[in-house]
Parts: C-alpha cells; structure tokens; sequence
C-alpha cells in the first residue's frame, strides 16, 4: 500500500496521524476492529465550483453496539510537487459528526459535501474513529480530479 504514494504524501499523513496521538504502527496496520468504512465518489465529472458529494458509510460489524465513533474526512492534494494534506475549511466539508450508537449489523451513512475551489488532482477518505480502540479504521483513498472551470477571454 505505501508503495501507491510519494514519500513525501506518506510522511504528511503519518505527521498528522502522530499529531493526533496514533503510533506510526496504528496509522498503517491492518484493523482488526468490527468496523467497516466506505466512501464513494459522486458519478460526475467534478469541475472548479461543484458541489460534489461523497457518500460515507459506517457498518458494525461486531456483535456489541459501538458507541461514540467519530467520522471525519480527510483531503491530500495528488498533484505532482504538490502533494500534502488540504484543510477542508476552505472546501466548505463538514468537519466531523458522532455516532451515538451503532448498533450491530447496522451502517450509518452519511453525505459528505465539498465545495471544489481548486483544479488538480486530489485523493479523500474517510476515517472513524472508536474509543474503545487503539487503531482508526480508514477507508480506501478516492482519488479524483477537478478540472478547471472554463473562462472566457
């Protein structure tokens, strides 16, 4: 998996997941945790000034409800010499929401709206947080691309 990015992308997320407590060893080990998480990327061509949303989902997959989960989105920039994390106030995303309580076999879904403010190549997850557990789960990194908005000269 790490051989997917660049260096210097996997050294801003494992900087941000130390500064959110997490070893380097949780931040990249498989989780063995009864949660599952997914995101999906709307089926459009995602142009400068959209309003995308990307679908979230949370599954319990344990046999106990779980309480208290925090779900957050993260954004990477995936342009060539441009790659680091992006802050998502910008980008108008909702910054986090709770789950009170998940209760086994049941998912939580959840739309995630972004305000696309910049062209280029990007890449989003969405992570969960429980804790009761050492380890965040994250879903797989969307990558997608936003294209310019179109001017006239």
């Amino acid at each position: 998996m790490m051989n997917r990015l660049p260096v210097e992308l996997w050294m801003c997320i494992l900087s941000t997941a130390i500064s959110f407590g997490l070893s380097p060893v949780s931040a990249w080990s498989d989780n063995t945790a009864s949660l599952g998480v997914e995101l999906q990327p709307p089926n459009k061509i995602l142009k400068m000034g959209d309003t995308p949303s990307f679908l979230g989902t949370v599954t319990n997959f344990g046999n106990q409800p779980a309480h208290g989960l925090i779900v957050y989105l993260s954004l990477v920039s995936l342009s060539p010499g441009q790659e680091q994390p992006v802050d998502l106030e910008d980008w108008s995303a909702q910054k986090a929401y709770r789950i009170d309580r998940l209760d086994p076999g049941k998912t939580d879904s959840q739309n995630w709206g972004m305000r696309l403010i910049q062209a280029g190549s990007f890449g989003v997850s969405l992570t969960v947080v429980d804790p009761k557990e050492n380890r965040p789960v994250i879903s797989d990194l969307i990558p997608f691309t936003v294209i310019p908005k179109p001017t006239i000269s």
